[in-house]
């Protein structure tokens, strides 16, 4: 295990559910989620239907960029893609041209118990 890798367990049911979103993803398919907003937090996202554990919500979709090109910003919508000892070599994923409404997941729900996002590299 590398690092600060975490790996888990999961049970028949567990690997079922991934395995279907897996599927669904393949093909372009996701939950349904929707956009609210929250007056303490603004705009977040809502499941719109029950989702078992382990299902993989949505995709976070945008142009990759250097982080430096970027820090001038005032918005807190990107999403770190690689982090380096050299930041002039830092990539993000920005939503700026194109974009889904994954931007709207508030970090800090994230970071919760039920909630966690997983990096996917191809």
């Amino acid at each position: 295990m590398k690092g600060d890798e975490i790996r888990q367990v999961l049970c028949k049911n567990d690997i079922e559910t991934l395995d279907l979103c897996k599927n669904m993803m393949k093909q372009g398919e996701w939950p349904q989620l929707m956009v609210v907003f929250d007056p303490k937090e603004g705009f977040t996202v809502e499941a719109d239907v029950f989702m078992r554990d382990w299902t993989i919500i949505i995709e976070y979709v945008g142009d990759v960029d250097y982080l430096n090109n970027h820090e001038a910003d005032d918005r807190d919508i990107t999403m770190t893609l690689l982090s380096t000892n050299d930041t002039s070599k830092d990539l993000i994923i920005c939503p700026d041209k194109c974009s889904n409404i994954a931007h709207f997941i508030n970090n800090k729900h994230l970071k919760s118990e039920n909630t966690w996002y997983l990096h996917k590299y191809q």
